[in-house]
């Protein structure tokens, strides 16, 4: 059974708009990949200091070199962080159009999930 067929056409155009402009995000895998503190702890610091080498995002957490290098992976992955080389560094930096397209995400996600509310409330 399709569940859209409940859904007024307002909110299943809504829907589809979201799917159109969030089609290159890959949520289960951003989603993932930020779901762990030391990735997070990551974002964090290159969101507040700009692009970074690894090797000044060793004190993030207490891991090893070849652990930051494993999280940085998972990071470029999801398509949350790009890699720059500069000779023998690599320098790293949050995208930040992939977390603007997460924000507009969010929102227009909050607007569905109010519309129902909203439609409750004018029919009282």
């Amino acid at each position: 059974m399709r569940t859209d067929q409940n859904i007024p056409p307002r909110s299943r155009e809504s829907r589809r708009l979201i799917e159109r402009k969030t089609a290159r995000l890959d949520l289960p895998k951003i989603f993932a990949a930020l779901g762990d503190r030391t990735r997070l702890a990551i974002i964090g610091r290159l969101l507040e200091k700009g692009e970074m080498p690894v090797g000044a995002l060793l004190d993030v957490a207490d891991i090893s070199p070849p652990a930051i290098s494993r999280h940085l992976r998972i990071l470029r992955e999801a398509g949350l962080v790009r890699q720059r080389v500069d000779r023998q560094r690599r320098l790293y930096s949050v995208r930040k159009d992939i977390f603007d397209e997460l924000r507009q995400w969010f929102a227009q996600a909050a607007l569905i999930l109010t519309l129902p509310v909203m439609m409750i409330a004018s029919l009282e």
